[in-house]
């Protein structure tokens, strides 16, 4: 993906693909699961009990935000996560602290700065990670293909092996882990740099201070 998606777009997808592959969606909600011999129980809200062979959880993101601990006596309304923010206009002449370096750090600052607000982010790592800074390595046939699998995870090469779990475990787990951290480690997407070029970034901050790290960008 080299290029932003609408909100609405990518919502009205969504819906489109449940409609189509599993129109008959319940909405209650799930309580408890177990395994048992004949597969597993599961307990909804309105205690109905079903049982079922097969199980899967597709919990999105929005129950695994991570706040650093640092924070944690900190009020809501001074120390917020990203999933937490819905209108950056709202801290206009603000000073702004951004801790991160994903796709949801970079892109709060980018949205904040361009809100007019005051913002620094602050990087653990002493670098920061951008992928897809140019395009035509990934869509260019057939250089891309050779590159990059299919799915697009995972530095040009490393992806192939990403993109094949069969293979992947089988590889010894130094190398799995090794490829695993460049694999997945926190990185924005290229069309986002240019608009953090008058965002101050504080790199290599441990304990998150206001570091003087230099800023160095990196991609894969």
């Amino acid at each position: 993906m080299n290029r932003p998606i609408p909100i609405e777009r990518f919502v009205a997808y969504g819906r489109w693909f449940q409609a189509r592959a599993v129109p008959n969606l319940e909405q209650r909600k799930v309580i408890g699961i177990a395994k048992d011999t004949a597969g597993f129980r599961v307990v909804l809200a309105d205690g109905e009990l079903l049982r079922c062979g097969r199980v899967i959880i597709a919990g999105g993101i929005g129950p695994f935000a991570v706040r650093p601990p640092q924070f944690a006596g900190i009020p809501r309304d001074l120390a917020s996560h990203s999933s937490e923010q819905r209108d950056l206009t709202s801290f206009r002449g603000k000073r702004v602290m951004v801790i991160g370096a994903g796709q949801s750090a970079l892109e709060s600052a980018a949205l904040l700065h361009e809100s007019h607000a005051d913002v620094e982010m602050l990087v653990r790592e002493s670098t920061v990670q951008w992928t897809w800074q140019r395009p035509w390595l990934h869509t260019f046939r057939p250089l891309g293909a050779v590159l990059y699998a299919w799915p697009d995870v995972g530095p040009a090469f490393i992806s192939h092996a990403v993109a094949r779990p069969s293979l992947y475990r089988l590889l010894p787990r130094w190398l799995q882990d090794s490829w695993r951290a460049k694999s997945i480690r926190p990185n924005g997407v290229g069309w986002l740099k240019p608009r953090l070029q008058n965002v101050t970034i504080s790199t290599a901050s441990p304990y998150f201070p206001r570091a003087s790290g230099e800023t160095r960008w990196i991609s894969n």
